[in-house]
């Protein structure tokens, strides 16, 4: 009987330190909101609860029937569809058939806009554009080490080998006069008439090291660069920013996130959360959606929550767009820029099957075996009605005589 109330009491002694816990066994910084939310985030990367079925989770965090009453187009909130937009107005915004089309980009770095633009891009080659964040995509295709191009590692080489442009190779000193086998072992110190080492090889004049490094030291007592950032810090030849923040601040971190989310019914002013409220504001919202007031014809323009007889330019954090004013912050530069949420975003432009630059510095699409790119179209490589120069696909057309050296689109020239 005492072993039994024993375990027992062992048993309801883990329970309760399990539920007041974290997950790895630490306090986590983050304090959760769910009091005014019934489903969704949490703030902290949990859940408030999940609707039931026939339900779905509105932006306030409150669960509601899925329906088409008062939509035009669009999903019910349920994956139902409420109907299709005619030409004349066929553009779907919040459910309902607009004529224009509003950018819909709040919270997404990239893919689509809803409008046939996007919101931005994500780096060529190493992100991918995944529910509108751009997400980096290891990539250790031919490779047996080093880096998976996204801080992680495809593989490291035992004690006897080293990592040479991704694959395995011996350590050795073969051919090298100094620096090092690849395996931290000294294959030689430069004499003073030679005193730089580059490529393993003696020289006597000192090569800047800067292959894909974009900061700190060069090699050669320079530097590589800069960054630009005033809380950047140079780690292992790339900028990174250093996020700082006080316990307790909800504003920036400096690295363009907040340091804290504010809970329900609280908005973040200078720094901190505090309740959303109207007091001493004559317009605008009170930091949780509600207005405070309409001004008075005689001041008719809202800035800071108070009425003014004159219109003050809001253009802070926006290189373009509207500056509440009734004028522009700013123009986009770029023929295809589209000015979304008060920045620049260069807008593609591809005809079906073309080829070459998009205008926004990325491809439309590549040719196959045998052809080639002209005009943003893919055509056949040929040496018809050339002398000189290639083919379009690499193949040699001829070389001018000497009484005509000189290849210029694919012709002899004197000069």
């Amino acid at each position: 009987m005492a072993r039994s109330i024993t375990m027992i009491f062992l048993l309801t002694t883990l329970s309760i330190a399990g539920c007041g816990g974290s997950s790895d066994g630490g306090q986590s910084d983050c304090t959760s909101s769910c009091s005014e939310r019934a489903c969704g985030d949490d703030g902290c990367g949990g859940s408030c609860g999940t609707c039931g079925e026939g339900e779905s989770c509105s932006a306030q965090g409150q669960c509601a029937a899925c329906t088409c009453e008062g939509r035009e187009c669009g999903d019910d909130g349920c994956g139902v569809d409420c109907g299709s937009c005619p030409g004349i107005a066929p553009f779907c915004q919040d459910g309902v058939c607009s004529v224009s089309c509003s950018p819909l980009c709040d919270g997404k770095a990239c893919g689509d806009n809803g409008c046939g633009g996007v919101c931005g891009w994500c780096e060529t080659g190493t992100q991918a554009c995944v529910s509108g964040e751009c997400i980096c995509q290891p990539n250790c295709a031919g490779k047996q080490c080093g880096d998976d191009g996204c801080g992680g590692s495809c593989g490291d080489c035992d004690a006897l080998g080293a990592c040479n442009d991704g694959l395995c190779e011996p350590c050795t000193c073969e051919g090298k006069e100094c620096g090092d086998d690849g395996c931290g072992q000294d294959c030689g110190t430069c004499p003073n008439v030679a005193p730089y080492c580059h490529d393993n090889l003696c020289s006597v004049t000192c090569v800047p090291q800067c292959e894909a490094v974009e900061c700190g030291d060069n090699g050669c007592g320079g530097l590589c660069g800069t960054c630009p950032g005033l809380n950047d810090t140079c780690v292992d030849g790339d900028c990174e920013c250093q996020p700082y923040c006080e316990p307790g601040w909800c504003s920036d971190n400096g690295c363009g996130e907040p340091c804290e989310i504010c809970p329900g019914g609280t908005t973040c002013e200078w720094g901190s959360c505090e309740p959303c409220s109207c007091e001493g504001k004559e317009c605008g919202d009170d930091g949780c959606g509600t207005d405070c007031g309409v001004c008075p014809s005689v001041a008719p323009y809202c800035y800071d929550n108070q009425c003014s007889l004159t219109c003050q330019p809001d253009c802070e954090g926006k290189l373009c767009g509207d500056n509440g004013c009734g004028g522009l912050c700013s123009s986009c530069p770029g023929n295809q820029d589209q000015c979304i949420n008060g920045s620049c975003v260069c807008q593609p432009s591809c005809a079906p099957d073309s080829c070459g630059d998009d205008g926004c510095g990325h491809p439309c699409g590549e040719c196959g075996p045998g052809d080639t790119c002209i005009g943003n179209l893919c055509v056949p490589c040929t040496c018809q009605d050339k002398e000189c120069g290639d083919d379009g696909c690499g193949n040699d057309c001829g070389e001018c005589p000497a009484i005509a050296p000189v290849c210029f689109f694919g012709q002899c020239s004197v000069n």
